[in-house]
């Protein structure tokens, strides 16, 4: 391909640099930090499935990658939060 051909086609010789310096950077690996990173933050993982755009939340819970303690706490926390709203409807 000649020189102009590649440098209007964006593949100049410093874009190719890049592009191998990236090489080990897949979408699936991105979605995933992004989705583990929000999690981790606080977001819902129904507001993850939306932004992500999966039809089901088993989808979305393939990329979600969280360590089994905090998954235990947040359990944990659910049940604490659930017992106190139950506590108030129960007399």
């Amino acid at each position: 391909m000649p020189a102009a051909a590649k440098q209007a086609a964006g593949l100049s010789e410093g874009r190719s640099e890049e592009r191998r310096s990236c090489s080990g950077l897949h979408s699936g690996r991105v979605r995933s930090r992004c989705a583990s990173d929000l999690y981790l933050n606080g977001m819902d993982l129904m507001a993850i499935q939306e932004l992500l755009g999966h039809e089901w939340l088993v989808t979305t819970l393939r990329y979600v990658h969280v360590h089994r303690g905090f998954v235990e706490e947040a359990w944990q926390a659910g049940q604490q939060r659930a017992a106190t709203r139950l506590s108030g409807l129960v007399t």
